[in-house]
């Protein structure tokens, strides 16, 4: 639903969790979600990092 646009990332997870999730990503070169939650640990999930992913994925498209 994130990646859609139907759901605001907003609605779902807190700015600050965003942007925490969204520095793991970027600074993991790999494209799996598995080394950001090693990176990030037991207060992050798979479905919070997915999320996160698709977020990212669909603000790409709007750009180009």
């Amino acid at each position: 639903m994130v990646k859609s646009g139907n759901i605001k990332i907003e609605e779902l997870l807190s700015i600050e969790k965003i942007e925490i999730i969204k520095k793991a990503i970027e600074d993991t070169t790999e494209s799996s979600t598995t080394p950001v939650k090693q990176r990030l640990g037991d207060d992050y999930s798979y479905g919070e990092i997915r999320m996160v992913v698709n977020h990212l994925v669909r603000e790409k498209a709007a750009k180009d």
